[in-house]
């Protein structure tokens, strides 16, 4: 008898154990999310130039953007960082579209300079006899550094790889259960209930869908998803 009751007590508390089981966070592992830049990067750099209405960067560039690794543990802790490689990729396909992009800039601000003094130029070619040097020449000698190089200066000072990994790297508690996502902003500091994101699970991939008290992400709009990957 006393062992029919210590297994009747034995199988109570596995039930009470598996029940308990939803508690645990839905999502665990290691995520990947994908950030587009490219919109950004283009309406930037059209503002910068000031020709947005004649000619745009969005006819140079390709793909930019990087990823967002998450990682989600058991005990609660979470802490996200961006992928360099990836960041570094898009760095180096916005230096490769600017430069092209440049050199037909430089043709279109001399057409126009040209056109003004009655002279018609089509092509680099008629404007480097009319001037009587390279485009390369001419860039050099007006900015004191070849194209090229100015555009790797520029990109260098206004993305600082560094500083963007440093500043990219969080860490703190979260709760995530029953569709809401509840995350503090240090591993000192709670979350608040009343703050959170929404999202679905299908299979590997977590949709967050929107938030509440929270303040959504310019280069990261709703919804956005999260695949996992380990």
């Amino acid at each position: 008898m006393k062992k029919i009751v210590s297994l009747l007590l034995i199988l109570t508390l596995a039930l009470c154990l598996m029940g308990c089981s939803g508690k645990a966070p839905e999502i665990l592992g290691v995520y990947e999310t994908w950030v587009d830049m490219r919109t950004m990067m283009v309406e930037s750099f059209d503002a910068g130039t000031g020709v947005a209405d004649q000619m745009s960067l969005d006819s140079y560039l390709g793909v930019c953007g990087f990823v967002l690794v998450s990682e989600f543990r058991e005990d609660g802790s979470y802490s996200q960082y961006v992928d360099e490689a990836s960041l570094q990729s898009c760095l180096d396909g916005l230096a490769s579209a600017a430069i092209p992009f440049m050199q037909d800039f430089m043709v279109l601000a001399f057409q126009e300079q040209f056109a003004a003094m009655g002279v018609a130029v089509e092509s680099v070619e008629d404007i480097e006899q009319t001037l009587g040097m390279s485009m390369d020449q001419v860039f050099e000698e007006s900015m004191g550094m070849g194209m090229e190089e100015m555009i790797e200066e520029i990109i260098a000072e206004s993305f600082d790889l560094e500083q963007i990994m440093a500043e990219s790297k969080t860490a703190g508690k979260y709760k995530a259960r029953d569709g809401k996502m509840h995350m503090s902003d240090s591993p000192e500091t709670d979350y608040s209930d009343s703050v959170y994101e929404t999202y679905t699970i299908e299979g590997d991939t977590v949709t967050v869908t929107g938030g509440v008290g929270v303040t959504e992400e310019e280069i990261l709009p709703y919804p956005f998803t999260l695949v996992k990957v380990g």
